[in-house]
């Protein structure tokens, strides 16, 4: 493990809620926030490695594995640690007045956007006589990645939501080199829905939407020289910039290149604002059609997360619709801005998002993979979700709950079925003296993606070759014929199968299919003898 070491953070008294606030130090999150050496040196932050050198009113005690070296201006006498550090870095908050610690306490503790009751608070007698210093820090250079270090934070938190909603398998890189959140989000949610089984194909328009959403989200999020905009949009807001955006008739630049608009996203919008003023009613937004336009719609209309469950619920909105929805309305706002149930119930959770996204800002590469690990001794399974190869959240993803009804009949036939690879159900199969290894398991409908097959199917290893030659091909044809079942090959293996629709099978269909695949496996191993 890194040797961790210790500094002391000056800063003024009224930027302690900023950073609180923002999650990292020097970092502001209101409007018209004051200013100190550290806000001004953002992302490094200026340090002294004793209490004893500090002459402001009170200081941060930090641990960090980066080690602090002299600033480049010879004047300016601290040491630059290089950022940005989260606040998840502080052990202590150091005042040296008691009156002026209750006081910051009793002022700030029930503010829901400051974590002041995750952190230990202490007093301490200033020994030093030293005056501060008026030399301004020297301007540091700051990348994309830690200008926007609290909004990846929300992006984190966002991604997090979107895993314990969905049962997709996770495994993104982000295409573009330290690429900012904004552009993440778009590829993010073009791989989501990738993954997602829907009835209808994405529709181009709907992907221009999303482009529009987050270009509009930029737009009022950053202003013109590149600095950020502390503020909360509203849903007015929001669909006000995207309906200005669209009316252009110049192409728009959205990420690489320029776009017109599609006639049809001036018309969505207009229904989006009318609804939203009352003049026309939503229909309901379940997942069979244009699941990113109601994905869209949805975080548009809603300011918080609360508003969200609200829509989701009044509207039957669709689980992939609704999640969805969720992650572009969380990714948007600040983290100041987010309900702290989201992502710090406690000190271990802060620190766990804060220091990820720490690690985010210092790297030019943000991934999210999902692993899966199959229960040992039951059905279902463990699933973990890595963000740049940091845990962020795990999740125990429930058995299919079609798949258990057939395991429970399975039972009901004296069966011992166990969990096998993929969520599948494996079983032993008694016929003439024989065992028979049979699988079950559930497989996308070819012809409605509404429903699922049952594939009941048996592999007889080593056995490809007997479609080689004409008189062993013959004789398989006429076992498979004769059985009703289907033959296909998997590597050097013949398989036998059949399937039906799961939702229409009973118990007798399912006995019945399992004799079939026994009988037909039993006469192949010994027609030609593979016992």
């Amino acid at each position: 493990m890194d040797k961790l070491n210790t500094y002391f953070v000056p800063l003024e008294k009224t930027l302690l809620p900023e950073y609180l606030s923002s999650g990292f130090i020097g970092l502001t999150s209101s409007i018209e926030p004051d200013s100190d050496i550290q806000s001004l040196s953002f992302p490094k932050v200026s340090v002294v490695g004793s209490i004893d050198e500090i002459t402001h009113d009170l200081c941060l005690e930090i641990t960090s594995v980066k080690s602090a070296i002299p600033a480049k201006k010879k004047t300016f006498k601290y040491l630059m640690l290089d950022g940005p550090i989260a606040i998840s870095n502080i052990k202590k908050i150091i005042f040296f007045d008691q009156k002026t610690k209750d006081n910051f306490i009793a002022s700030f503790s029930m503010l829901p956007d400051l974590p002041i009751e995750l952190f230990e608070f202490e007093v301490r007698e200033k020994t030093s006589k030293l005056k501060r210093s008026r030399v301004l820090p020297p301007a540091s250079k700051i990348t994309q990645r830690a200008l926007h270090v609290n909004h990846l934070t929300s992006l984190n938190i966002a991604v997090v939501g979107l895993y314990k909603k969905l049962n997709i398998d996770f495994n993104y890189s982000s295409k573009i080199t330290g690429s900012t959140p904004f552009e993440i989000c778009y590829e993010l949610t073009e791989k989501v829905l990738d993954e997602v089984q829907l009835s209808k194909k994405i529709q181009e328009y709907e992907f221009q939407l999303l482009r529009l959403y987050i270009f509009s989200l930029k737009k009022l999020g950053i202003s013109d020289n590149g600095e950020l905009i502390n503020i909360k949009f509203s849903s007015q807001e929001i669909i006000k910039e995207m309906t200005l955006h669209a009316s252009s008739q110049k192409p728009i630049r959205f990420v690489t290149h320029e776009e017109t608009i599609n006639p049809v996203i001036p018309r969505i919008l207009d229904k989006t604002q009318n609804i939203l003023i009352g003049i026309e009613s939503p229909s309901e937004l379940g997942d069979k059609d244009r699941v990113l336009q109601r994905s869209i719609f949805l975080a548009c209309i809603s300011d918080n997360q609360e508003s969200l469950d609200h829509h989701i619920n009044s509207l039957n909105a669709g689980k992939t619709v609704a999640a969805i929805a969720e992650f572009l309305t969380l990714f948007r706002d600040k983290t100041n801005y987010l309900a702290g149930s989201l992502w710090r119930n406690n000190r271990d959770e802060l620190d766990k998002y804060l220091m990820l996204s720490e690690n985010i800002a210092n790297s030019s590469n943000y991934s999210v993979i999902s692993s899966l690990e199959q229960n040992l001794n039951g059905f279902g399974s463990q699933s973990k979700l890595l963000i740049n190869g940091i845990e962020i959240a795990s999740k125990e993803i429930k058995p299919d709950p079609e798949l258990m009804i057939v395991v429970e009949r399975l039972k009901s036939f004296k069966f011992n079925p166990k969990p096998g690879p993929n969520d599948s159900i494996q079983i032993n199969v008694q016929n003439n003296g024989l065992k028979v290894p049979i699988t079950l398991s559930m497989m996308p409908c070819s012809v409605t993606k509404e429903k699922r097959n049952l594939i009941i199917n048996a592999l007889i290893p080593n056995s490809a070759n007997l479609f080689d030659k004409k008189s062993s091909r013959a004789q398989l044809l006429e076992i498979i014929h004769s059985h009703m079942v289907s033959i296909g090959i998997i590597g050097n293996n013949l398989e036998i199968s059949r399937s039906q629709l799961a939702d229409t099978l009973d118990r007798d269909e399912l006995q019945h299919h399992i004799e079939l695949i026994a009988a037909a496996y039993t006469e192949i191993l010994n027609k030609f003898s593979l016992s």
